[in-house]
């Protein structure tokens, strides 16, 4: 799911720093529905202060998901020449704070700095370090001795199963369907799980088998497919 910052800021109207906090807490919420409900999440927003970085890192450690932060710098007249293109104009005094705070930021060590470059060669570097992160992404099905931890647990097990139905199940559909559909499939998730822990589930595969069947069931309500 790719979710975008900017859109969330011009329903608010005249951009103003309290509107801008009001939807920097909307945006995150929607990311954090997406991130419980899906594989692949694509926050996009400058995340200019180090503090807004490390919450999402935070929120992807809780969510057992792999966090990669990519770092597109462009320079001062490109920001201010994009800012004119936004629906909701940032004053020209933030932009230029923004940028000067993006310039001596001290990211992440794992953070992945990409300067300016056609936007094909972007696109295919973006790609290139999201494929190598999650090549380090623990494979499934594995020789390798499977520890004895939550994560191999039936109903983690099923529980990302159902990560990966709800995430096909999104894909293909208009973003303005996915932003509403997203938080109603990944409650349903959660209310799924949650009955599933009051039973006594040993295999795994009856644990996914029995999961599935009762997303679809739920799913089957809100008229998606």
């Amino acid at each position: 799911m790719h979710l975008c910052f900017d859109p969330i800021l011009s329903s608010l109207g005249e951009f103003t720093p309290e509107r801008w906090q009001t939807a920097q807490l909307q945006f995150y919420s929607q990311v954090e529905v997406a991130a419980k409900a899906s594989l692949l999440v694509i926050v996009d927003d400058n995340l200019n202060y180090l503090s807004m970085v490390k919450k999402y890192q935070k929120l992807a450690a809780n969510c057992n998901c792999v966090f990669l932060h990519i770092v597109l710098q462009v320079d001062l007249p490109t920001a201010l020449s994009r800012n004119q293109t936004r629906l909701c104009l940032v004053p020209r005094p933030i932009i230029e704070k923004m940028h000067a705070q993006m310039e001596s930021q001290r990211f992440l060590p794992t953070s992945q700095v990409l300067t300016s470059r056609p936007l094909e060669q972007l696109v295919d570097a973006a790609r290139t370090l999201v494929r190598d992160c999650r090549s380090k992404e623990p494979e499934t099905g594995s020789e390798q001795p499977v520890p004895s931890t939550a994560a191999s647990t039936p109903l983690h097990r099923a529980d990302l199963h159902l990560r990966s139905l709800i995430s096909r199940l999104l894909t293909p559909l208009p973003s303005s369907i996915r932003v509403s559909a997203g938080p109603s499939l990944a409650l349903i998730k959660s209310q799924v799980m949650c009955a599933l822990r009051a039973e006594v589930l040993l295999d795994t595969e009856e644990a996914e088998r029995e999961a599935e069947g009762r997303l679809w069931e739920q799913v089957a309500r809100l008229r998606l497919c």
